[in-house]
């Protein structure tokens, strides 16, 4: 009698279940692999930020101005400070065709009421150098069409902290849903700095920190946009405050330290899902254990979700002459 080969049916479940747990095994280092490369992506997008605004200091001899308002009837919105550098991201022509004139002329929507005058400028359009790879939340802009970046600029830091005494925290006209704003940061509203303004070292102060992952109301388990462009009204990169007045309406594009690293959770107040602008929107991200942030003199690091408060406020203000140990 002829004896037959192949594999009997145990053999062959043997054989699917080595399979099976060999997958099991690859997949996590697959995504491990992949989430290393969003982040190092990250990290590179942001030493690019830091290279424009050197490149803008050198031209200009100060970085940019950080969330503007304009004098004029009506609307007063003006740039932050994402307008500033475009030339030195490589998108030069943007801005030359860019309006600079104009009660609204940062203004995302372009109808009748608002005659937003930079939308069509602007409308659909995505910027490398502005998305973290990881974020899972739209880079445009809901009905504004305007790209939202996931970084935001360091105004400072709301409160007093390891023996420093604030002065300069200015809460919001409209109330407290639009945040308390600081004006010891990197960058200013209504204003500029400049290398010389970091007397705590431009390698201990923030200039730009990650926002990229969504936020949670627990009242209701929803999540929203709190980056500091997008919050509950999704403007976008292009338009800063409202009015002339630091303490005005939505600094959006920059952010006053008021929530710890990594915070993503509200039960209520401003961060359940009323982010009525950027003041005070959380620097968080979608990576495991913290965020990327970018240092005055053009250095990034990952700042963990447990850094001591005290730190990552000494961190956010350019002239504490607080010492920063290790963090």
């Amino acid at each position: 009698m002829k004896s037959r080969k192949g594999f009997t049916l145990i053999e062959l479940l043997v054989v699917i279940a080595i399979i099976a747990v060999l997958i099991a095994l690859l997949l996590p280092a697959v995504q491990q692999a992949r989430e290393a490369a969003r982040r190092t992506q990250c990290k590179n997008n942001l030493k690019q930020l830091g290279l424009a605004l050197h490149n803008y200091h050198d031209v200009h001899l100060t970085f940019p101005i950080g969330s503007s308002g304009m004098n004029a009837p009506g609307f007063v919105f003006g740039p932050t400070f994402w307008v500033g550098i475009l030339p030195y991201v490589d998108q030069a022509p943007l801005f030359n065709r860019l309006v600079f004139n104009g009660a609204q002329f940062s203004y995302p929507y372009n109808d009748a009421a608002s005659s937003g005058i930079n939308s069509a400028a602007v409308n659909g359009i995505t910027f490398p150098f502005m998305a973290c790879p990881s974020n899972p939340q739209s880079r445009i802009a809901t009905g504004a069409q305007h790209c939202i970046a996931d970084y935001a600029g360091m105004a400072g830091a709301v409160g007093n902290f390891g023996g420093f005494t604030n002065s300069s925290d200015i809460g919001n006209p409209y109330g407290p849903t639009y945040g308390t704003t600081n004006g010891r940061g990197f960058f200013v509203s209504q204003g500029v700095t400049r290398i010389r303004d970091m007397t705590d070292g431009t390698s201990n102060t923030i200039a730009i920190g990650e926002q990229s992952d969504f936020c949670v109301d627990l009242s209701t388990n929803a999540r929203y946009d709190c980056r500091t462009g997008g919050g509950g009204i999704n403007f976008g990169f292009l338009m800063g405050s409202v009015g002339v007045n630091r303490g005005g309406e939505r600094q959006n594009g920059l952010t006053s330290v008021v929530y710890t690293v990594g915070t993503k959770k509200f039960a209520g107040g401003q961060g359940a899902g009323t982010f009525n602008g950027g003041d005070n929107t959380p620097i968080q991200s979608s990576h495991v254990g913290g965020a990327q942030v970018l240092l005055g003199d053009g250095t990034v690091r990952f700042i963990s979700d447990n850094v001591n408060f005290d730190t990552f406020k000494s961190l956010s203000i350019r002239d504490d002459g607080l010492t920063v140990g290790e963090w």
